[in-house]
């Protein structure tokens, strides 16, 4: 990883991720439906929450570019195992330095563990 202002997001959406599996439904568990609902809302809340803090690193892409949600991240149903489904909307001249933050965004994300698609 080589920008070290992700290491703490990598470590806290980790964590996060693996706490959010009490959520889910077990054995003889009586709400399955409030369960899997609960741990959507919570695992979309964590993508957003961590994006969020990525974006706030990337003040060309804030000026220029639109972050949206699409696919079930987008409706809110991230289940264990979901891809961030994602849509980076730039204008269509853009500039070399704003196709570099884009990338260097992107990256980002893998680096702290968001798996977009």
């Amino acid at each position: 990883m080589k920008n070290t202002w992700l290491q703490p997001w990598r470590a806290r959406y980790a964590e996060e991720k693996k706490n959010l599996l009490v959520l889910l439904p077990a054995g003889q568990h009586h709400d399955v439906a409030a369960g899997v609902q609960a741990y959507m809302q919570a695992s979309c809340a964590l993508a957003d929450t961590t994006l969020q803090a990525i974006w706030a690193h990337f003040p060309l892409l804030q000026e220029q570019a639109c972050l949206c949600a699409t696919g079930g991240y987008g409706r809110q149903e991230l289940y264990p195992n979901s891809d961030i489904d994602v849509l980076l909307l730039v204008p269509e001249s853009s500039s070399a330095a704003l196709e570099e933050q884009s990338a260097a965004f992107l990256s980002a994300c893998w680096d702290v563990g968001l798996e977009m698609a």
